[in-house]
């Protein structure tokens, strides 16, 4: 059995970032993700439009696509659409992953999407 190399959140935060490639910390252990296909994002895209529309139009917070979350020490995720309230939108370091859940996440299921990573675990 194979010994897992895990990674602090400062650690993660150090990774290079690298076109077409997305990265998810879970409880340390880096994993590492594609972006989406064509009908994937279409089906992200016109949902973010639609969820956008509505949040801007009653100024009720904001919509991020494909953005870093860090939910734990040592957790972060990238949901496909995520909404956070305006309170919490105005505390947001824009050059940081988010400090917390979001009030919604969406993540558009694809073919190759496999049942427990959908789950986390």
């Amino acid at each position: 059995m194979g010994t897992k190399t895990l990674l602090s959140f400062e650690q993660f935060e150090q990774l290079p970032v690298q076109e077409g490639r997305l990265l998810r910390l879970d409880e340390g252990e880096v994993h590492v993700m594609s972006t989406g296909r064509p009908r994937h994002n279409w089906v992200r895209d016109g949902l973010a439009y639609r969820l956008r529309r509505a949040v801007e139009e009653g100024g009720q917070g904001e919509i991020f696509i494909e953005t870093e979350f860090r939910l734990s020490a040592d957790t972060v995720r990238i949901p496909d659409i995520a909404f956070v309230p305006p309170e919490r939108a105005r505390q947001i370091d824009p050059v940081r992953p988010i400090d917390s859940a979001p009030a919604l996440a969406v993540e558009v299921v694809s073919p190759t999407d496999l049942a427990g990573t959908l789950r986390g675990r």
